[in-house]
């Protein structure tokens, strides 16, 4: 099938849009088949079109149906192996974001010795107001 060629820079925003019309939803089935995480698949679809974004020219296609599939298909190699790398999966996410604080006071460090100056001269461009002294464990104004 022989494609019309125009140089022009408003045909490749075209050409983009209509890939993007057409194949965002097979792209979304593709992905949602073959990955666990279903949040992830608007991301896969993004970085489909991402890469035939920085195509010269994506009026070169030949066969854009494999084309981008075999796209996607890397798209989702890659995928794989950044979380081999991360080691994606292999934590259990915390549901429960009512953890405890520290318990150490300004007042029992201030009692028990610790010199909140000595921590103040190891943290000197500390960006919290108040923090934890990894040393010692006494609180730094």
């Amino acid at each position: 099938m022989e494609r019309e060629r125009s140089s022009e820079p408003g045909d490749r925003t075209t050409i983009l849009r209509a890939l993007v019309e057409k194949y965002s939803r097979p792209l979304s089935r593709y992905f949602n088949r073959r990955v666990s995480a279903p949040h992830d698949v608007p991301d896969l679809v993004q970085e489909v079109f991402l890469r035939l974004s920085r195509l010269t020219d994506p009026n070169d296609i030949r066969q854009r149906d494999s084309f981008i599939f075999v796209t996607a298909a890397n798209v989702l190699k890659d995928q794989a192996r950044r979380d081999q790398v991360r080691g994606a999966g292999l934590s259990d996410p915390i549901d429960d974001f009512s953890l405890e604080g520290s318990d150490f006071s300004p007042t029992a460090s201030w009692k028990a010795g610790r010199s909140p100056m000595r921590c103040a001269v190891r943290w000197p461009n500390c960006p919290s107001a108040r923090a934890t002294c990894s040393c010692c464990g006494c609180w730094r104004d």
